[in-house]
Parts: C-alpha cells; structure tokens; sequence
C-alpha cells in the first residue's frame, strides 16, 4: 500500500530531523518501549482510503499524533503540532512512491485540509491528533 508507505516516511523523516520518536499507531502495542518512552513522538494511522469517485482518483484521511511527557504547559506539543501542521499544509504535494526497490513514483498526494483535534491531558503529559484530508491521484 503505496499511500501509507509514504505516509509513515514522511512521517518518520519528519520525527528524525527534530529527535523524536516515531511510531506506528495500527502497531503501538509492538512498540511499547516508544509509546511509553518520556521522549516526545509522532505517530501515524492511515483512517481512510478509497476510490473517489474512481481509480486512479482518491480520498485519503489520515491522523498524525502528537505524544509529550513532562510537558506541563503544552508549549512541547503546541511546537510539535506546528511542525505537522507545516509539513502537511493545504496544497502541499506529497510524491507517493512504492517502496520496493528501486523506489518507484505511483502517484501524487494533495492535501486538502488539516486541523489539530482537542488533546487528550492528563497535566503533564498529552496526545494531541492532527487531522489531514487529502487527495491522491495515481499514475498509469
């Protein structure tokens, strides 16, 4: 699944270049040592996927998550969710590649529209969920 390859990518790439952690959210129990860790991460989990109306054109809704420890005012996450919210803002083209080697380009992702969902607190320590729309088109 193309899509979701170049979404968790993205998403990891995005993590790595600001040292955080990352992690799969269908998988967050085979990653237990990151979901728990008091480092900060992100988190990806594709929602949505279908034709629309038809192939090659497609609906895409995914969720990036936005996990911090010891972070009582939120300014962590609220800096986090800036950086998602950047790298994923309306009109943005994402390549879609499939990622069996050599990497090749299947497609386009546009996004649409982002918005960040109220966070999930408990005083020091948060998830806050970036929701993006977005629109994809394959190629061939």
């Amino acid at each position: 699944m193309s899509v979701k390859a170049t979404l968790d990518s993205t998403i990891k790439a995005l993590a790595e270049a600001n040292g955080w952690l990352y992690f799969d959210q269908a998988s967050a129990y085979l990653e237990n040592d990151t979901v728990v860790s008091e480092q900060p991460a992100l988190s990806a989990d594709l929602l949505h996927l279908s034709e629309d109306p038809r192939d090659p054109f497609y609906r895409v809704q995914f969720e990036v998550g936005v996990k911090t420890s010891n972070d009582a005012a939120q300014y962590e996450s609220v800096l986090m969710a800036s950086a998602v919210q950047s790298r994923f803002a309306v009109g943005v083209a994402l390549p879609v590649a499939d990622f069996d080697f050599p990497a090749t380009l299947v497609g386009e992702l546009v996004i649409a529209d982002v918005g960040s969902i109220p966070a999930a607190y408990d005083r020091t320590a948060g998830f806050r969920p970036i929701h993006v729309n977005a629109k994809a088109y394959r190629f061939g």
